[in-house]
């Protein structure tokens, strides 16, 4: 849910510095109590943003040191694991963080129906098929 704080934070300077995984920047948010939980008022947050950018370390900062809630849905129920499927590249890291954090993430439903897998390009389908059997195995 939406805070007024989370809508607050969210602002053209921290979107900047995601947009360009400016790591730096964000550590020095971090660093003076910004709130890096914020969200746009549809609920996409920095970290979807991160994860549909495929940014790894941007991700694992978010996550492992700012310590950003994963389990985050924006307005349509879409997790920051759906926006990692939805890349134009896959970036199987990214997924593994998020999986290793919460695995019955790749369960969730959006409103219309589709989990993090549905969100995968087509194109890229034995890719996800190879990463997970590698994460059976």
């Amino acid at each position: 849910m939406k805070t007024p704080q989370d809508l607050k934070s969210y602002n053209i300077e921290v979107v900047q510095a995601v947009r360009d995984n400016n790591l730096a920047l964000l550590t020095e948010y971090h660093n003076s109590n910004f709130n890096l939980s914020c969200s746009n008022q549809f609920g996409e947050s920095i970290l979807h943003m991160a994860c549909r950018r495929g940014f790894y370390d941007c991700v694992k900062f978010l996550v492992e040191v700012a310590n950003v809630n994963i389990n985050i849905c924006d307005d349509f129920g879409r997790t920051p694991l759906h926006d990692s499927f939805w890349t134009s590249k896959p970036n199987f890291k990214v997924c593994d963080l998020l999986l290793n954090k919460d695995p019955f993430m790749l369960l969730v439903t959006d409103i219309r129906g589709c989990t993090p897998l549905s969100y995968a390009r087509k194109a890229d389908f034995n890719s996800w098929c190879e990463y997970f059997e590698r994460r059976l195995t």
